[in-house]
């Protein structure tokens, strides 16, 4: 027992020194960049809005384009109970370090086919990050669907796919929405597989074309943090990163208030026997 709670104790302290040099961190970040953030929304050297709308742009196209696939990858080995390759291929390629991704994708696309560095080339290194990873982390969720639940629609006549639509998908939909927005966060904090497929420049006018560069705000506060001459840099890389924090955190906050409103919807129980909530 007294082993029990000195291993208690300790993963306590050190749960502790981490969260405190975590907010050291961000609130050194948050102390140099808070008086550049009004200039990061005005014309400038410090303006950080075409960045912002690169991140949303490509983040937003990449959720589109991998989270469908990775969704009907999961169900099919979950209800079809496709072979147990498909689970660690996908566990394998979430793995992998993005950088990888990032330079095969350059090798591949802009050193041997011509592509500009740009939004599509990002969109495609997102996308081939996230797909794996979203496929590995909803087959535990729509594994935790009661198989009572799937057995009665069966019995009832539905098809494995009928009863995937309207049995598993709306109890594990809380759950799957966790998944796409911690996706859509990671894909947010993205930098070094951008470095080789959208470049390290923004458009300086909005414009919807895949074919402009595409630097994000992760690479705008790693190359204004460590490549820019200007005098500001520091301060103007704080405010790109005070930016990417919120961002992020309306981002998992909006997921948070979504998934408990659909478990309430849905009636999912909380670990008390009460609807979740």
């Amino acid at each position: 027992m007294s082993r029990r709670r000195g291993v208690t104790i300790t993963i306590l302290v050190l749960a502790l020194c981490g969260a405190a040099l975590l907010l050291l961190v961000l609130g050194e970040v948050v102390a140099v960049g808070w008086p550049e953030l009004g200039a990061g929304f005005r014309a400038g050297p410090a303006d950080l809005r075409p960045e912002l709308f690169n991140t949303l742009y490509m983040v937003g196209a990449a959720l589109v384009l991998s989270v469908p696939p990775g969704l009907l990858a999961a169900l099919w080995r979950t209800e079809e109970r496709a072979p147990r390759l498909l689970e660690d291929v996908a566990g394998l390629l979430s793995s992998l370090p993005s950088v990888t991704i990032g330079l095969g994708l350059f090798v591949l696309l802009i050193a041997t086919s011509g592509w500009p560095f740009s939004r599509a080339a990002g969109i495609l290194a997102l996308t081939a990050m996230n797909l794996p990873w979203v496929t590995a982390a909803s087959i535990p969720v729509l594994r935790q669907v009661g198989e009572s639940r799937r057995q009665a629609s069966l019995a009832l006549g539905a098809s494995v796919w009928a009863t995937a639509v309207r049995v598993v998908l709306p109890e594990a939909l809380p759950g799957l929405v966790a998944v796409a927005a911690v996706g859509a966060a990671r894909l947010v904090g993205e930098a070094a597989a951008l470095l080789f497929t959208a470049g390290v420049n923004a458009p300086a006018r909005f414009n919807w074309s895949p074919w402009d560069p595409g630097a994000t705000l992760a690479i705008r506060l790693f190359r204004v943090g460590t490549e820019s001459p200007h005098l500001n840099a520091q301060a103007m890389a704080g405010a790109a990163g005070i930016v990417l924090l919120l961002f992020t955190l309306v981002l998992l906050g909006v997921a948070g208030v979504l998934q408990r409103y659909l478990g309430r919807r849905a009636g999912v129980m909380d670990g008390t026997g009460r609807p979740g909530g």
